[in-house]
């Protein structure tokens, strides 16, 4: 459902969509026993994080927001998950929205 919404809605309605708790939600997603679940959450947070660098690269709000969830934590559990998938997803993921620095070796906005 929520890759569906990053796909098809318009940057105004994800954004009203992540003000009312669509990060919360994709969270307690990634929590879940079902490896589905936890996929299908990730690939949605991709999209969105893609959104929010499209919107302003230095300062993703989406990714800002995640990690105030404490989401970049999850994201580091999740990269040792025993799924494959959900593993390189989750690094990646990490890796490109949350590490502390930056390819230029300057810290990260978020």
């Amino acid at each position: 459902m929520f890759y569906n919404l990053t796909v098809r809605a318009t940057v105004e309605q994800i954004k009203k969509a992540a003000n009312a708790g669509m990060l919360e939600a994709l969270l307690a997603l990634m929590k879940a026993s079902d490896t589905g679940l936890v996929q299908g959450s990730l690939e949605a947070l991709d999209r969105l994080l893609l959104i929010g660098c499209a919107e302003d690269e230095m300062d993703n709000t989406f990714a800002h927001g995640f990690k105030e969830l404490g989401g970049d934590d999850t994201l580091a559990e999740l990269a040792s998950h025993a799924n494959i998938e959900i593993h390189r997803t989750a690094e990646r993921l990490f890796d490109d929205y949350f590490s502390e620095e930056t390819e230029e070796g300057t810290e990260q906005s978020y």
